[in-house]
């Protein structure tokens, strides 16, 4: 179906056309800016004052470990350039999914093939749950490149035995990734897995490089630590040792991953179905690539797929309690790449993937709307009501749902002020905007001004 060179290049432009469209396509009123984006949009005011931070956001909760700084640091630029202003969230969601899309397909193409490539980019492209995902500023949208990048790094250490610093940069990304989002342990034993298969002889120098490289991503958090008393080491080590204390539960995990399918899929599916048919399709995959010559990688990569689904498994059985969705993030370019890599060699295959990929697509086009109080409306509605303002510190409340009341006072301190509850008439601001009574709405929310005397 695709073997004209210029049909091939005339269907990646296509497919990236997509990505982005889907995607970028009133962006600003599609991304949230809620209790996370508030959060490093506060961490990096402070940096960008000259306050440097060594711990990122935590894992889990108000009361678990936490993670390196890096995604704060990566924000960093791109709030520098906008003065504080939110919008750097867009433009840093911009310059990741055009990373995104290059390395990905480079990487697919160079491990798998390009009709792989091409098709698992079109899926990805047009799948509903990363159309949504893709454009929420938050540590967890790196997991999917962090992935194929370590599925890089891994081929190369297996061709390029001698080459030392791919085994330390291969290390370091490994700790960079669970820096970043503590998903990526799980790729851990994948790479363990990788190895041992593809009968890559470990010496200690290579053991002393991964190990180097990976324990040198957490310097800011030993540094932290030796700061406080060893904190945030406490903080994990009671989170491991606690395990399965607070729920018990070995199969909470079971609904979480059934959501995680069918916001995915776009349709329900029973967990333990679609666990077996992915199973199925590793093991699939790993018998067809035993007869590819040419290439060891298929086979050691979906045999380090099977015991990386087992190890997921065990790993939030011994948890015990419910992890949230995206927990299960790092599986979707495993997902991807299967179906793209198991129907692109056949002629039916590749007709089946256009009809899964038409079909997301229609879910996707459902999804390209603006939402409800997003980036944009709240931009919009602190600018008019620090048009009221007429001194610096200013009492605002909030008459909103329960967790809806962030990113308002990072707005109004960027605008100049201060948000103190004895400073004089108060200000509210009103979500939904027909809740009560107001002055004025924009967008849906809703502004009540205070009545200024004669």
């Amino acid at each position: 179906m695709i073997n004209n060179k210029k049909l091939k290049i005339s269907f990646l432009v296509i497919i990236v056309f997509l990505f982005f469209f889907l995607r970028f396509y009133l962006v600003e009123q599609r991304t949230i800016f809620n209790w996370d984006q508030a959060r490093d949009a506060q961490v990096i005011s402070q940096i960008l004052s000259g306050k440097l931070t060594l711990i990122g956001p935590r894992v889990l909760g108000p009361d678990k470990f936490f993670l390196g700084p890096y995604f704060y640091y990566l924000l960093t630029p791109f709030y520098l350039l906008s003065r504080g202003s939110p919008i750097a969230m867009v433009w840093f969601l911009a310059c990741y999914n055009l990373v995104f899309v290059v390395l990905f397909y480079l990487i697919i193409k160079k491990l798998f093939s390009e009709k792989t490539a091409l098709f698992a980019l079109l899926l990805w492209a047009v799948n509903p749950s990363f159309v949504v995902n893709d454009i929420i500023s938050w540590n967890p949208v790196l997991v999917p490149l962090i992935v194929v990048v370590i599925w890089y790094l891994s081929w190369l250490a297996q061709r390029k035995k001698k080459n030392h610093l791919v085994w330390l940069l291969l290390g370091l990304m490994l700790g960079l990734g669970i820096n970043f989002h503590f998903q990526i342990i799980f790729l851990i034993p994948f790479v363990a897995f990788f190895f041992f298969l593809a009968k890559s002889r470990i010496n200690l120098k290579k053991f002393f490089l991964v190990t180097g490289g990976f324990l040198a991503s957490f310097l800011p958090l030993f540094l932290f630590d030796l700061r406080h008393g060893f904190l945030n080491s406490k903080l994990f080590i009671k989170f491991f040792t606690s395990a399965g204390q607070e729920g018990g539960n070995i199969i909470a995990w079971l609904p979480v991953l059934g959501n995680f399918i069918h916001g995915f899929m776009g349709f329900n599916l029973p967990s333990l179905l679609a666990l077996i048919i992915f199973l199925l399709l590793t093991l699939a995959l790993f018998f067809q690539s035993q007869k590819q010559k040419s290439k060891n990688f298929g086979r050691s990569f979906y045999f380090a797929a099977f015991g990386l689904f087992l190890t997921t498994l065990i790993g939030f059985a011994f948890y015990g309690a419910r992890p949230s969705e995206y927990y299960f993030n790092f599986l979707a370019p495993f997902i991807i790449v299967f179906l793209a890599d198991f129907l692109a060699p056949k002629r039916l295959g590749k007709i089946t993937l256009l009809i899964i990929a038409l079909l997301w697509f229609g879910l996707s086009l459902s999804k390209i709307k603006p939402i409800p109080f997003s980036l944009v409306d709240k931009m919009a509605a602190m600018n008019r009501l620090t048009t009221e303002f007429d001194q610096d510190r200013i009492n605002v409340a909030f008459s909103v749902p329960p967790s809806e009341d962030t990113g308002y006072t990072y707005l109004i301190n960027q605008a100049g002020y201060q948000v103190d509850s004895l400073a004089g008439p108060q200000y509210t601001v009103v979500v939904p905007a027909d809740k009560e009574p107001v002055s004025v709405v924009v967008g849906n929310i809703g502004l009540i001004f205070p009545e200024k005397e004669d």
